[in-house]
């Protein structure tokens, strides 16, 4: 809307009688017009003594010209450089992992001079686009790429039971509906009857089936969370994805970098607490135990279990290296990343290659037009992903040892779940009556939780205490000042 290049028209059949006077209406639809500088450019009587259709235009004139011969409708003349957009086509360069020799590339990867790699490498910046480079080459020899055409779907489309066969005979009834139109012929109507019936018919039979089979995967007991939600949405039809403008202020924004720009403005400008108050809570933190971490060593037997538990199915990060590839090769890879990751805890430095995603936007609720209603999901690269897991497992299994996780936290924890909370709520609850006394809940719904997270604080928390090793701490610190600048 704010390209002036840009040529937006609204037509209608509205009969108006206000000739000369357009947009006095105290409307929504007079009000948009005025705001976007859009003019009626119809001023002459179309038909008798009223305007039959709109044409609002922002940046065009028109001519009507006089009636033809006894017709009482006036025509309109106008030029228009229109450019008619169609289904949305892309092609993606990616590899077909079913043609891959993977046995080969771990072959190959396994004789390269990784050692020497590292040790040439002055920060692991360097490190990591070697080793990045490499893995990439080798894989180009040893799997083959193929061409993807994606299309844009319709609606239609996007249902689970519309197949193939079901849109050639859609196709079929609307030529045949067309042919009785044109030639009003009763065996024409009667074809395009049968039609219409087997196709309703059709579609009852498959929606059915499809709904028994979402319910199939809904009581099976093997369906994880994210699945079980996703079939849930799937069968709601509910769609995450929305490319509506964007309000802001007094402007709306139709563009993908406007709205892109929008966008990383918000989500980099939540504000989590007051820093008075902060430091208030900040100073009341006491240690809780003298214990301390020893220094982290991460070795290549780690390495290859994580990356053999990592999700095939995931999208890659802007480091260029898909899980399907770290997962068959983790023989051949758990070598060098262990020699990457442990140059990064040496050093301190986290890569700045690895402060970079790909940040998609999920609508939550309200309107679509507001960006406070999106929250953002991030695609980190997965070597990045990787070398977090071995982080949290090191530090993990350090606090469940020692007991220093609080009992009553089940977020976040292994064997730990909201039914943990439940039960022991209802425990409580239930010896409270046993005994004669009375119970009080107080439930806490915090909105926009994770936008609240005091990462400031965390920070502090980790530099407090002393049991936690010096290469983690300014590790973390490092990589969460670089992250919040990108």
């Amino acid at each position: 809307m704010n390209d002036t290049s840009t040529t937006i028209l609204f037509v209608g059949h509205f009969n108006d009688h206000s000739i000369g006077k357009p947009f006095q209406q105290q409307t929504e639809l007079f009000r948009l017009f005025n705001m976007y500088n859009f003019h009626q450019v119809i001023q002459s009587p179309t038909r008798c003594a009223n305007i039959l259709d709109w044409f609002v235009i922002n940046n065009l004139h028109l001519e009507v010209l006089p009636p033809l011969r006894n017709l009482d409708i006036s025509l309109i003349f106008l030029e228009l450089d229109l450019k008619f957009c169609t289904d949305f086509l892309s092609s993606i360069k990616c590899w077909d992992y079913s043609r891959a020799d993977f046995k080969k590339l771990n072959e190959i990867l396994l004789i390269a001079p990784w050692e020497d790699i590292i040790a040439a490498s002055p920060t692991p910046d360097v490190a990591l686009n070697n080793i990045t480079d490499i893995i990439n080459q080798r894989a180009s020899t040893c799997i083959p790429f193929r061409i993807l055409e994606s299309k844009k779907s319709t609606s239609v489309d996007a249902k689970a039971w519309i197949n193939l066969n079901l849109k050639k005979m859609i196709h079929k009834r609307r030529r045949l509906f067309a042919k009785w139109r044109r030639t009003q012929c009763r065996h024409h109507r009667l074809a395009y009857n049968r039609l219409r019936n087997k196709i309703q018919r059709y579609i009852k039979d498959r929606k059915n089936r499809y709904i028994q089979f979402v319910l199939s995967k809904l009581d099976s007991l093997s369906t994880s969370r994210p699945n079980f939600w996703k079939t849930v949405k799937d069968l709601l039809g509910k769609r995450s994805y929305s490319n509506a403008p964007l309000i802001c202020g007094d402007t709306v924004q139709y563009d993908m970098t406007s709205k892109a720009n929008i966008f990383n403005e918000y989500f980099t400008s939540i504000s989590t607490a007051l820093d008075s108050i902060l430091s208030k809570m900040l100073n009341r933190f006491h240690m809780c135990t003298d214990l301390f971490i020893p220094p982290l060593s991460i070795e290549p037997l780690d390495v290859y279990h994580v990356l053999l538990s990592l999700n095939p199915n995931k999208s890659k990060g802007f480091d260029n290296l898909p899980n399907r590839l770290l997962k068959n090769c983790a023989q051949s890879l758990a070598t060098p990343f262990s020699l990457l990751f442990n140059f990064i805890l040496a050093t301190s430095h986290f890569p700045t290659a690895w402060n970079i995603a790909s940040v998609i936007t999920l609508h939550k609720s309200g309107s679509l037009h507001d960006v406070k209603n999106y929250r953002p999901i991030s695609i980190l690269p997965s070597l990045s992903k990787v070398f977090e897991k071995l982080i949290h497992k090191h530090l993990y299994s350090y606090f469940e040892t020692n007991n220093l996780l609080c009992n009553r936290n089940s977020g976040f924890r292994k064997y730990h779940s909201t039914t943990s909370n439940i039960l022991e709520v209802t425990h409580k609850l239930l010896v409270a009556k046993d005994s004669g006394c009375s119970s009080r809940v107080v439930f806490l719904d915090i909105s926009k939780a994770f936008d609240k997270v005091i990462h400031s604080a965390l920070l502090f928390k980790l530099q407090k205490p002393k049991f936690l090793p010096l290469q983690i701490i300014h590790l973390f610190i490092l990589h969460y000042d670089s992250a919040t600048k990108h």
